[in-house]
């Protein structure tokens, strides 16, 4: 890895979006199908608000986008959030 290619900020911000525990259980969640709000509620338990603003960061960031379907938004991963989806599940703690 050539650290010298890398916008050192970006990379910090990047690793604190990563370093929340509820983001990472929403990218786990997403990483299995597309979901609503809603429905992520129910399955990580967490409050709609608390996960809304989780997705702003994680939308902000480029590793999730949205679907409009009537009055609900459906969230999946990006192509990059898959990568990192990807190589996170790849990293033995």
């Amino acid at each position: 890895m050539n650290m010298g290619s890398y916008n050192c900020r970006k990379l910090s911000f990047f690793l604190k979006i990563l370093s929340e525990e509820n983001r990472l259980r929403l990218l786990k969640e997403l990483s299995k199908k597309e979901n609503c709000v809603c429905d992520l509620v129910k399955s990580t338990k967490l409050s709609q608000s608390l996960i809304s603003h989780h997705i702003a960061d994680l939308k902000d960031f480029g590793l999730i986008k949205g679907r409009e379907v009537g009055p609900r938004t459906y969230y999946s991963l990006t192509r990059k959030g898959q990568k990192v989806v990807q190589i996170l599940g790849e990293v033995e703690v």
